[in-house]
């Protein structure tokens, strides 16, 4: 099967930016990852109140955008992020997951757990299992409970809203 490539697609008006950083409850001085950030819609607003790590493996993504409070850079977030063990008081990522492998997903995983301080938190949003008209193909989204899969063990999980937060 042919991998699923993001580059040059936003999900920037198709959801509720504000709610899911309210979700996160991000204090004042908190340091933030948005892993796959894409055109930085989302670091831009986080970065109004938190230090930001914008994180793309797209240097043309990460090309597209400037900010106070955000510190830029092209990594691959299934691999290594480059923030020291227990220095992250939240990770979050939008509609990025459903591109990923299997391994790239646990690696992902694995490596939020390296960075986020022992009460961070990990913010996952993904397109519903549905067709909505927009987005990736129904076939590759991935449904909570598809998440819940990968997470088991790694982290504890709550759900907020509509909102799966973990």
């Amino acid at each position: 099967m042919k991998k699923h490539i993001h580059f040059g697609k936003s999900s920037k008006g198709s959801l509720d930016a504000n709610l899911i950083i309210d979700s996160l409850n991000i204090k004042k001085n908190s340091v933030v990852i948005d892993a796959g950030c894409g055109e930085g819609y989302i670091s831009k607003l986080i970065s109004e109140k938190a230090k930001v790590y914008a994180y793309d493996i797209h240097k043309e993504s990460l090309d597209l955008f400037e900010g106070a409070g955000i510190i830029k850079a092209q990594c691959d977030i299934t691999k290594t992020m480059p923030n020291m063990d227990k220095t992250v008081d939240a990770v979050l990522t939008v509609n990025v997951m459903h591109g990923f492998e299997k391994s790239e997903i646990e690696n992902f995983f694995k490596e939020c757990k390296r960075i986020l301080k022992s009460k961070g938190k990990l913010g996952i949003v993904e397109f519903k299992k549905v067709e909505t008209g927009f987005g990736p193909p129904v076939g590759i989204r991935l449904s909570g409970e598809d998440l819940c899969k990968f997470i088991k063990g790694l982290v504890s999980i709550k759900k907020i809203g509509g909102l799966m937060s973990v």
